[in-house]
């Protein structure tokens, strides 16, 4: 079998602004103290499969920001809502979301999931002039995954799950306010593997493993109608991550 490449990313290296080098440390300071005024009253999504370390990310980059004095909310990856707890209650059973576990309710579950989107947004929505906002996940991991599952459920396709949640996609961008970035932290598949094995003590079967390259293919298709920033975090500690990170949003908005 051919051994898969260290990083698969379609794109040359070059392209993905991770691979920048860093700002020099003496003007660190100065460059994120303008970055976060920058981006007081935007929403930062960081997003991508599973594995990339994206809940510590939000937090470590939520205190970094009020260490140099700029207000700083999170959002989780689901919402304090009934249908967000139900939600985290599943996917923290069996990593997947279904409101019926073995049954068919993937358009449901779809819906679910939107619905959640929206809910959180509209009730962060009177607190995000205030403060940068950092999302775990946004709309693009959210979309990927559930346009893989609907695929294979009978009477669907690659093609009709597209068009499905790309309109759900496209009516809620238009009536929140969706993230202003989603920073795609992308991984060896080898180091995610290993990452998930280490956090939930059992290994990833050849089948979940495909899944997550066909949610990445996905999430390539919706990097094109959503506002992506891809960010290569291959074998970065958490401190390294959160430099890059910042070096890429530096980047983006300054």
């Amino acid at each position: 079998n051919q051994s898969l490449p260290f990083n698969p990313d379609p794109r040359p290296t070059n392209e993905i602004l991770g691979h920048l080098p860093p700002r020099p440390r003496e003007t660190r300071n100065l460059s994120l103290e303008s970055l976060f005024a920058s981006l007081k009253g935007k929403v930062i999504a960081l997003d991508g499969v599973t594995g990339e370390g994206k809940s510590s990310q939000v937090e470590a980059l939520r205190k970094i920001s009020e260490r140099h004095g700029f207000a700083a909310r999170t959002l989780p990856e689901f919402s304090d809502s009934e249908i967000g707890q139900k939600i985290t209650e599943i996917v923290v059973r069996q990593r997947y979301f279904s409101l019926r576990p073995g049954g068919d309710c993937t358009v449901a579950d779809t819906f679910a999931v939107f619905a959640d989107l929206a809910y959180r947004s509209e009730v962060e929505k009177p607190f995000l002039p205030e403060a940068v906002t950092f999302a775990d996940r946004g709309i693009l991991s959210n979309a990927a995954y559930q346009t893989v599952r609907l695929a294979r459920q009978p009477g669907w396709n690659t093609e009709r799950a597209i068009e499905f949640v790309t309109s759900l996609v496209e009516t809620l961008s238009q009536s929140i306010q969706p993230p202003d970035v989603h920073l795609w932290l992308r991984i060896d598949p080898a180091e995610r593997t290993h990452r998930i094995e280490l956090r939930e003590g059992q290994g990833v079967s050849v089948e979940e493993q495909a899944d997550f390259q066909r949610i990445e293919s996905v999430m390539e298709y919706f990097s094109q109608i959503l506002p992506v920033v891809q960010v290569d975090v291959s074998r970065l500690s958490p401190e390294e991550t959160s430099e890059r990170i910042l070096s890429v949003l530096s980047r983006h908005w300054q």
